[in-house]
């Protein structure tokens, strides 16, 4: 149907016709493309969300595990904290 118009316009030579419909064409495509990148983001917010969801889990576990490796360090800092401080109280009792 717009071609045809088109054709019939440029046989006419009504140029202002051929840009009206020129300009329908390119906004028409214009706005179905960004209607294409608005769906495209949606899906990827959507998908970040499933993949933040099903990660959530996963960041805890490793916080906790994180937290237990923390506390045998310090553990172990305490030990030999206490360990030299016998040792250096026993050296000094020598002399």
């Amino acid at each position: 149907m717009i071609l045809r118009r088109l054709t019939t316009a440029l046989r006419k030579q009504d140029w202002f016709t051929v840009v009206i419909e020129t300009l329908i064409v390119v906004f028409g495509v214009f706005i179905g493309l960004q209607v294409n990148n608005w769906n495209v983001a949606r899906g990827n917010r959507v998908a970040e969300a499933d993949f933040m969801e099903r990660l959530h889990p996963d960041i805890v576990r490793v916080e906790q595990s994180s937290e237990r490796v923390r506390a045998r360090r310090v553990s172990v800092v305490n030990d030999l904290r206490s360990a030299t401080e016998v040792i250096l109280t026993s050296l000094s009792e020598t002399d």
